[in-house]
This record gives structure tokens, C-alpha cells and sequence, in this order.
């Protein structure tokens, strides 16, 4: 029996290291060092700190049961932002097949003419054959965040 041990590819290895790290934490520092981004960064993640607590989510329409293949499924919701603005978080949808495969489909807002509330609709098309699920999230979004998930607060529902 031969038993194939993996070679250790060093110029890969660092290739990967320079790609998935060092640059992205370059980009990130040019982004914040430009027009006081650091200050305002740190502004909104003090204001979302201290509003999250009174954000909440709902779903306003009925959800089907089940719907057929390549038939269009539509999420309306109505969010109660506490004091952010509708820009200030990310609601999306993420089908899942229950394999480990699945596909997240971003919000639009809907004008709703009613603060402290936003509303947010989803449409799309079950992208996997056979049984999938779904749950919707909403998060703080910020465009100078190094990683979207990074004040680690996220609503499902």
C-alpha cells in the first residue's frame, strides 16, 4: 500500500496568506485613512451600539407553505429601527437546500413614509431543486467595515 503525503507548498501558502490578509488589511487601512472614515466609522458603531437594543424585525405578509419550482416567492417586512436609518442595516434572505448549500438574496427598500420604521421587500426564485429553507436577517451595515458581520448583531427571523 503507498501512502501519498501532501507536499508543503510554501510559495502557495504565502500567495493565499498575501491575498486573503495582508491586502484586504491594506485596503482597509487606505479606506479608513482617508477624510476622517476612522472617526466616522467609530461614530456609527457608538450610535449602533447604543440603538441595537430597540431594533426589531417582523415579517407583514403571509408566508406560503410551499410554493412550485421556478415560482417567484416575495418577503415584505417591516423594520423598527430605533433611531438608524434604513442605510444603517442589511436585511437579507438566505435559502438553504440542508446539504451546506445555500444562496442569501438582499432587501430593497420600500418608501413606508412612517419613521422610526423602514420597510424592506425580497423577491426571488428558490434557486435548488426540492425541499430548501429559508430565514430572514437583518445586521448593522457599514461600507467601512473590514467584514460585514463584524459588530456581531444579527437579527433572524
Amino acid at each position: 500500500m503507498r501512502t501519498i503525503i501532501p507536499r508543503f507548498n510554501a510559495e502557495r501558502m504565502v500567495r493565499e496568506y498575501v491575498e486573503k490578509l495582508y491586502c484586504p488589511a491594506a485596503r482597509q487601512n487606505r479606506a479608513l485613512a482617508t477624510d476622517h472614515a476612522a472617526e466616522r466609522l467609530a461614530e456609527w458603531k457608538k450610535r449602533v451600539g447604543e440603538q441595537w437594543h430597540g431594533v426589531h424585525l417582523e415579517r407583514i405578509d403571509t408566508p406560503k407553505s410551499q410554493s412550485a419550482h421556478g415560482e417567484l416567492v416575495a418577503i415584505e417586512l417591516r423594520a423598527q429601527l430605533a433611531g438608524l436609518l434604513p442605510q444603517d442595516v442589511r436585511v437579507e434572505c438566505v435559502v438553504d437546500q440542508g446539504d451546506g448549500a445555500s444562496t442569501t438574496f438582499r432587501a430593497t427598500e420600500i418608501p413606508s413614509g412612517s419613521p422610526p420604521h423602514a420597510a424592506f421587500r425580497i423577491e426571488f426564485v428558490p434557486p435548488f431543486p426540492g425541499m430548501q429553507t429559508y430565514q430572514v436577517r437583518m445586521y448593522p451595515y457599514h461600507e467601512l467595515l473590514s467584514h460585514p458581520f463584524e459588530m456581531g448583531r444579527m437579527l433572524w427571523i
